[in-house]
């Protein structure tokens, strides 16, 4: 009898102390998982606000691109807001052939802009050639009028206007593919146009 109690007594605090161990080893389970949970937030948090910075930092700066008869042609980093006059002084300023008649100066610059200064001798060669001097029956889009303009297919009187309403406010077109940034005037008229266009 006394064996059997004591058989009995042993295999209590056996089950007992399996049962506290279990009891252990959940809890700590649970508190890591909950650690690990913990730390995915966190981590994904940071990322958030990491994507955040990084958003806002990228309309903190400007790239414009000044060429033609500057001192320094190049790519200039430059803030939001910032004038067209800026700009040329970072780039060494206008050389001494500059012809800044055409250029609006006090013009804000936008991201992925591209200014071209043109030269005295680039501006009589245009003012020659429009003067017939040298003609070569295309339309030069800077030096154009507006009934000249109307004579491009699918220009009209409305698209002329804003053509020259575009090269008043934001300097002479540096390309012929510039036109397109006209409201209405996209790939269609474009494709109708480009040989007939030129600029200088």
């Amino acid at each position: 009898m006394k064996k059997c109690f004591i058989t009995g007594a042993f295999l209590f605090l056996c089950m007992n102390a399996l049962f506290m161990w279990g009891c252990e080893k959940t809890s700590y389970m649970e508190k890591k998982e909950d650690s690990a949970a913990a730390e995915d937030v966190s981590e994904t948090e940071e990322n958030a606000v990491e994507e955040v910075d990084a958003e806002d930092n990228s309309s903190d700066v400007c790239f414009v691109q000044v060429a033609g008869a500057v001192n320094s042609p190049g790519v200039y980093q430059v803030s939001p807001g910032s004038r067209v006059y800026e700009v040329i002084d970072m780039a060494g300023g206008m050389a001494p052939d500059a012809d800044e008649r055409n250029l609006n100066q006090a013009e804000q610059v936008h991201d992925g802009q591209k200014i071209y200064v043109y030269s005295v001798e680039e501006t009589v060669s245009t003012a020659e050639t429009d003067a017939g001097g040298t003609s070569d029956g295309l339309i030069n889009i800077n030096t154009a009028s507006k009934e000249e303009l109307m004579t491009l297919p699918g220009i009209g009187e409305s698209k002329a206007d804003d053509i020259i309403s575009y090269r008043e406010s934001h300097g002479q077109f540096t390309d012929v593919t510039d036109i397109m940034n006209i409201p209405g005037i996209k790939e269609g008229i474009y494709n109708k146009i480009s040989k007939k266009i030129k600029v200088y």
